[in-house]
């Protein structure tokens, strides 16, 4: 029996491992975007954020006219 076919060549080698660091990038990228849709499925894995901008509903405004005197 001949070893030949367990040959792999470097531009094969390098192809298949694009193709395996594109599938897991892409999975990840996947998995990041759709988190949160993922975490409204289990709501008691999402923590509270206690601070106080958060219950407050909004950010301060700040207004600045210029040019009146």
């Amino acid at each position: 029996m001949s070893l030949a076919f367990l040959y792999i060549d470097p531009t094969a080698g390098g192809l298949g491992l694009q193709i395996l660091l594109g599938f897991l990038v892409g999975g990840f990228v996947t998995i990041k975007l759709m988190w949160a849709r993922f975490l409204s499925f289990f709501p008691f894995l999402r923590r509270e954020k206690e601070t106080a901008d958060d219950q407050s509903g909004s950010a301060p405004q700040v207004s600045a006219e210029i040019g009146e005197d």
